[in-house]
């Protein structure tokens, strides 16, 4: 058998295979807990374990097997709103009543209230910060808090007249940005806050590399992405052929490319940074994915992402 014909026969045999190999699963999470109602936060760890604030508290995936953590005090009744690994793979949950959870292992973790500090045992805690040395964390009131990582020693810091608190980031110098529903607050100086006016709604923070990125709507109300140069001005992040440029952005992530992927009430979009050009993965789409708008989103080597809906549903997307 001649070289041209060899070359034939492997690409007829190779190609299905590679076309194969390419193909989008999706696989919902049909094990979740019958009353899972609202999937709130979803953080991979060092690429394998997936943590799973909810509800009923949080859960974990690893090596495929969906668990409830539970332990003899906590968790049966917790309910998680927000989750932030820092880096000793030390785990913190908000909680939807006023406290902080520090959670190592199952033989180690401690739950704090800070009811005294904030006069109110129904605030969501909705963003944490896990720096070094503290724990800074917002909530649905708008309260500004900070502990040391012995959850002792909380300190509330002053803040602008604000309803919630999305999301929040901490630079070297100790400079504050907030993510709020009325756009984005940077502490100034001598602990004052100044209003940037770019923005009508600012949701969350991320980061890539060593660049921050927001994510939220200008003054037209439009979607919109912005990063932090250098000269720590905001300059916009370029976001053709999106299928609609008032859709709801809710949370951002990226691959190691440099590739957004968005969570939005259309879908899941991945936006490529090198083409300019925007893929859409919805049940439109995909009748396989029964989702009608992503609220989490998080990406596990770049091959798999996790998502969840407004409710309990979770799904494994394998591309």
């Amino acid at each position: 058998m001649n070289a041209q014909k060899i070359c034939i026969l492997f690409s007829i045999f190779l190609l299905p295979l590679l076309l194969f190999g390419q193909k989008t699963v999706f696989q919902r999470i049909e094990n979740m807990p019958e009353n899972t109602k609202s999937i709130n936060c979803i953080e991979i760890e060092n690429d394998s374990i997936l943590w799973i604030g909810t509800n009923l508290g949080v859960m974990k995936i690893q090596n495929n097997t969906l668990e409830l953590v539970q332990t003899e005090k906590l968790y049966e009744r917790i309910k998680v709103n927000t989750i932030t690994i820092d880096e000793n793979n030390t785990k913190w949950f908000g909680t939807y009543s006023s406290s902080l959870v520090r959670y190592k292992n199952e033989n180690d973790y401690e739950e704090v209230s800070f009811v005294e500090h904030t006069n109110s045992e129904k605030q969501l805690v909705t963003a944490i910060k896990a720096t070094d040395k503290e724990i800074i964390i917002g909530t649905s009131e708008g309260i500004l808090l900070s502990c040391d990582k012995n959850l002792s020693a909380f300190e509330i810091k002053k803040t602008p007249p604000i309803n919630a608190i999305h999301a929040i980031d901490k630079t070297e110098s100790g400079i504050f940005w907030l993510a709020t529903p009325c756009g984005l607050y940077l502490e100034h100086e001598n602990g004052k806050w100044k209003f940037d006016k770019t923005f009508m709604q600012v949701s969350g923070f991320a980061n890539f590399n060593t660049s921050l990125f927001l994510y939220g709507r200008n003054k037209k109300q439009e979607s919109v992405i912005y990063w932090l140069s250098n000269k720590k001005k905001w300059k916009q992040q370029p976001l053709e052929n999106l299928p609609d440029s008032f859709i709801k952005f809710n949370a951002i992530e990226f691959d190691t490319k440099g590739n957004i992927w968005i969570a939005t009430n259309y879908g899941i979009i991945k936006y490529d940074n090198k083409r300019n050009t925007c893929k859409t993965y919805n049940t439109a789409k995909y009748k396989d994915f029964n989702i009608r708008e992503a609220k989490c989103i998080a990406l596990q080597n770049d091959r798999i992402i996790w998502v969840s809906s407004r409710g309990g549903v979770l799904y494994k997307i394998n591309l």
